[in-house]
């Protein structure tokens, strides 16, 4: 009976310590993917080091990453892109000479390239 007792208890115990490297990775996962299809790219999973799943947890953060400085920088150009046509909007237009014009729309070309390339990054599923 005392082997049956020890036996047993030890086998619970393993149990309930291999659960834990599992159950708990898992609510990280779910925790930071509700998240991030909420909007919010801030949240990093944070794995103790013998916790399964920490390639998944790193490629998930490398994602997160990746995917919030495309962001950044698909704000900074669309925001470039607001101050110039704001710039335009405020001259007179009759006053403008054509290489000012012509200079102004090349700066958005250039933009919209760099937005363009920021964009053809990801390869979006086709409805």
């Amino acid at each position: 009976w005392i082997f049956l007792v020890i036996g047993g208890t030890c086998l619970v115990l393993a149990a309930i310590v291999r659960t834990h490297r599992i159950a708990g990775p898992l609510f990280r996962f779910e925790k930071a993917l509700t998240l991030m299809n909420e909007g919010d790219l801030t949240d990093t999973i944070y794995l103790r080091g013998k916790d399964e799943g920490k390639e998944l947890a790193d490629k998930i953060n490398q994602f997160n990453l990746q995917l919030s400085d495309r962001l950044k920088s698909m704000n900074r150009h669309a925001k470039a892109t607001s101050d110039l046509l704001a710039q335009f909007e405020a001259l007179d237009i009759d006053k403008i000479s054509q290489e000012d014009k012509k200079s102004m729309c090349d700066a958005l070309k250039t933009i919209n390239q760099k937005l363009q390339a920021d964009l053809d990054y990801f390869a979006p599923r086709d409805d």
